[in-house]
């Protein structure tokens, strides 16, 4: 099909050269911009044969989208770029891919205008750059970009907490990117509209957006409508459906909720108590670093509930949780007293809002 239109592309263009001008200088300017742009575009087919290949080519896919890339062909930038960036097929370098990139966004390429936003606000390759960051993520999410306005979204809630502007500006762009279905940027909206960004609480609201992410499966969403019907923030406590909710997050490795189950299962909070169960998902909490499953294995460990921890076991899951900035950890480390649990039966489960960046 691309071949096709290339060719209708010809026969117009050359007609419109027969009607026009017929000077010898525009005959030959016009031929060669035309061949070399269906040269630029056999080349870039080629590469993205060897591209999508099983098992893939990059060598040589870098090759012909060099050649592509060259001509101005902006798919082939944008994918020579992808290959400098992740080093598959060419040497990585930031410097190639940023120039690529750059070449591909400047023609219009909504996917390279995204990296290179990411690239500035992360500082991959240059110098951190917000406002390159906004530049390149603005024209990307002003042209309809979902991961592009999710982006952007946190751009402004960095600085939301002291800008009002800001604040709007995050809930803007959060809102468009979720009516695309961005399902991290739906769990972002629910969030913010939980917590009253937008002047005060809107649960409805919430519900509706975190529901229409947790419908896609988003770990993030799936705790927080745990959070939201184990509170009873939906009109009524639902405890059932918030441990179905807490499960599907945790098995899709969601942290706060792998600490919300080992919570309810130490307390045996609707649920029957099983100090295996609340070490299982202590321990999968723990291993991804959340500070609160550390503290609370190392006072299982501590109190014998998990039987034959040594010494050594104890205050390795205690510093851990200090090095987290968890303050009642290293309290515990320097202290003789005994430390407390952290999610006694009176505090029930321990919410740590899951959001995504």
């Amino acid at each position: 099909m691309r071949i096709s239109l290339l060719v209708i592309t010809i026969v117009s263009i050359l007609m419109t050269t027969s009607c026009g001008d017929n000077s010898d200088d525009n005959k030959p300017h016009t031929t060669n911009t035309v061949s070399n742009s269906i040269n630029a575009t056999t080349e870039f087919d080629a590469g993205l044969s060897y591209y999508n290949a099983n098992p893939p080519n990059y060598v040589q896919a870098a090759e012909y989208f060099q050649k592509a890339a060259e001509q101005d062909n902006m798919e082939a930038q944008l994918y020579l770029a992808a290959l400098y960036e992740s080093g598959l097929g060419v040497n990585q370098s930031w410097q190639k891919a940023i120039y690529w990139f750059k070449k591909a966004a400047m023609r219009g390429s909504l996917p390279a205008q995204y990296q290179l936003g990411l690239i500035y606000e992360k500082g991959q390759g240059v110098e951190k750059s917000r406002s390159q960051a906004l530049h390149w993520l603005s024209l990307a999410a002003e042209q309809g970009e979902p991961d592009a306005q999710h982006q952007l979204g946190w751009l402004y809630m960095e600085e939301s907490d002291s800008n009002q502007a800001s604040q709007l500006s995050a809930i803007k762009w959060f809102k468009m990117a979720a009516e695309q279905g961005h399902a991290s940027a739906q769990n972002m909206l629910g969030w913010l509209y939980e917590n009253g960004a937008s002047g005060q609480p809107e649960l409805n609201e919430a519900l509706k957006w975190y529901q229409a992410s947790a419908d896609q499966d988003n770990a993030y969403a799936l705790n927080n409508l745990g959070w939201f019907y184990w509170q009873g923030k939906a009109g009524k406590i639902d405890k059932e459906k918030a441990l179905n909710y807490f499960i599907r997050a945790a098995e899709l490795g969601d942290s706060d909720a792998q600490l919300n189950l080992g919570l309810i299962y130490y307390q045996g909070d609707d649920v029957p108590t099983s100090i295996e169960q609340a070490q299982k998902w202590f321990m999968l909490s723990a291993e991804q670093g959340n500070p609160y499953a550390q503290y609370n294995l190392g006072w299982l460990m501590l109190k014998g509930e998990i039987k034959n921890a040594s010494p050594h076991a104890i205050r390795y899951y205690f510093q851990l949780a200090c090095d987290n900035s968890l303050q009642q950890a290293c309290l515990a480390l320097q202290s003789d007293s005994q430390p407390l649990f952290i999610g006694t039966p009176e505090e029930s489960v321990i919410h740590t809002p899951s959001v995504s960046h």
